[in-house]
């Protein structure tokens, strides 16, 4: 009888998650590491990157910096070489009427959501991830529906959609290896 299991395959690999720090971004960093992986996880909050660190122990590295940084992303990964890559880092949406936005709060989860994507999904393609690596990339439910209280959101999470589909597409066609999938939840209150 087989006992392997899915998560297996991740016994002493290296996994960055992108806004390890809190939401769904913390659960998968704990998901990750709890399934063998060697997290490193990204946020700009270094005080809350140390709970997860405590949380995690050394099976957990933390970095301070700025997920939507096109320098991070190419520290990053060259440093650590993840064959696991897991995009969460996000700003949470402004919510209120369009006319009581400014192009700022409107703008903002472009700045950081779509900014972060393009630029990672962009460096795994350039550097490239070992053949086998997966990029997942966390979108929102609201790329399909969105609420018109929220702003830019909506419109940011169906373009990280986008890139997701496209560095799959530009993958594919480069016959890299690299799985690339955007991933649709429901808001949360930590969203």
């Amino acid at each position: 009888m087989n006992t392997t299991t899915i998560t297996d395959g991740l016994v002493g690999t290296t996994a960055i998650v992108t806004g390890a720090s809190r939401g769904f971004g913390r659960g998968i960093a704990t998901a990750l590491s709890a399934a063998g992986a060697h997290v490193v996880g990204v946020a700009r909050s270094s005080a809350a990157l140390e709970e997860v660190r405590d949380e995690l122990g050394t099976a957990f590295t933390a970095v301070a910096a700025d997920a939507a940084d096109p320098a991070t992303a190419s520290r990053l990964i060259h440093e650590y070489r993840p064959r696991t890559l897991v995009l969460c880092a996000g700003a949470v949406p402004q919510m209120s009427p369009l006319p009581d936005q400014t192009w700022e709060t409107f703008s903002q989860n472009w700045n950081v959501d779509v900014a972060q994507a393009f630029y990672w999904a962009r460096q795994a393609l350039r550097r490239p991830l070992a053949p086998g690596s997966s990029v997942i990339v966390i979108a929102s439910g609201a790329a399909i529906n969105g609420s018109p209280l929220s702003g830019g959101y909506a419109g940011a999470k169906a373009t990280v959609r986008f890139i997701a589909s496209y560095a799959a597409g530009e993958s594919e066609r480069a016959r890299l290896g690299i799985s690339f999938v955007s991933v649709l939840p429901r808001l949360t209150p930590a969203t």
